[in-house]
């Protein structure tokens, strides 16, 4: 469970089916520094059971072995070649349009997927995007490389770009769609978890057992809220979540170093306490701290005293914006 994922049905039920499963990363893989190419390089070393099906400047789709001919691949293969025409179409339905990004949920003929169409937010971004990789490019290829470190995240079928005359004005990223996983968010604030305490705490454990594996393979998201995390989270009636069912998400300024810096530590940790502070009590917050430190294989030397200053900090910034 722990790579890129498809949505299967079995026996009535949504479950999740690994179709990018890699052989356990080594930490001599990572560069000290990943730029958004050699992120990309690092996602496609190897032999991994995925191959490219097209690649140009503008264009770069990928799909699982055995599935290369596929009219799920085919149709990837098509809206990538238009993706501005499907907002009309029948087949998309609208989950988010903003200044930022538009994001459809695409019928496909094997299962729902996601178009997400990244804007240009100021009037350099065309500038700066001929030199440097698009978000788009820059999730996707995250996107491989975390699923090789061992992490899950929705699989990422391929990226393009929208070019007039060599200028970049959209960049767009196709991966599958996770039906019914609830975000981390959602799942602290439900009043059935909170009624559930035992369940809870074993859920805040095996988040922070999640995250101490994720710093220490040297993963960065400058947004780690829980709302970019999905959990594929059982019945409240059976056991509690694993540190392999927490799902990444939302992955264009992920960065991958050999060694997490303290400060990007803190960073993160302050993020997803300040974001607990109206869901969870003190001691579960204390006690998520507790397990992320003894899980953690190179120590932390920051105390709960500074996290929680930390935080009062983050958040009265929050405030004034």
């Amino acid at each position: 469970m722990a790579c890129g994922r498809n949505l299967v049905l079995a026996g009535g039920k949504m479950q999740v089916k690994d179709i990018n499963r890699v052989g356990e990363a080594r930490k001599s893989q990572v560069a000290p520094s990943l730029s958004a190419k050699s992120v990309l390089h690092l996602g496609l070393q190897g032999k991994p059971p995925f191959v490219r099906l097209a690649q140009s400047p503008s264009v770069m789709i990928l799909a699982p072995v055995g599935e290369v001919r596929s009219p799920q691949a085919e149709f990837v293969k098509e809206v990538l070649a238009a993706p501005d025409q499907w907002s009309q179409s029948q087949q998309a339905h609208i989950l988010k349009d903003d200044r930022t990004s538009l994001i459809l949920r695409l019928e496909g003929p094997e299962g729902p997927l996601v178009l997400k169409s990244y804007r240009m937010r100021k009037p350099i971004d065309p500038v700066l995007d001929r030199m440097r990789f698009s978000r788009a490019h820059r999730s996707f290829a995250a996107a491989h490389a975390i699923a090789q470190l061992g992490f899950s995240t929705p699989f990422a079928w391929g990226c393009s770009n929208t070019l007039y005359h060599r200028w970049p004005l959209a960049a767009h990223l196709i991966t599958d769609y996770l039906d019914g996983f609830p975000t981390l968010a959602e799942l602290m604030a439900s009043p059935a978890c909170k009624r559930h305490p035992r369940w809870l705490a074993k859920t805040v454990r095996a988040f922070a057992s999640w995250l101490a594996r994720l710093h220490d393979s040297g993963i960065h998201h400058p947004d780690l809220k829980p709302v970019n995390i999905l959990v594929q989270a059982p019945n409240l009636d059976d056991s509690a979540p694993t540190p392999n069912d927490f799902i990444l998400i939302d992955l264009d300024r992920v960065t991958i170093r050999s060694h997490l810096r303290p400060r990007q530590q803190l960073r993160n940790l302050v993020q997803l306490h300040g974001s607990f502070q109206a869901d969870l009590p003190w001691k579960l917050r204390l006690d998520f701290w507790q397990h992320y430190q003894a899980d953690l294989a190179t120590p932390f030397t920051a105390s709960f005293a500074e996290l929680e200053s930390e935080t009062l900090r983050w958040l009265g910034k929050r405030k004034q914006w």
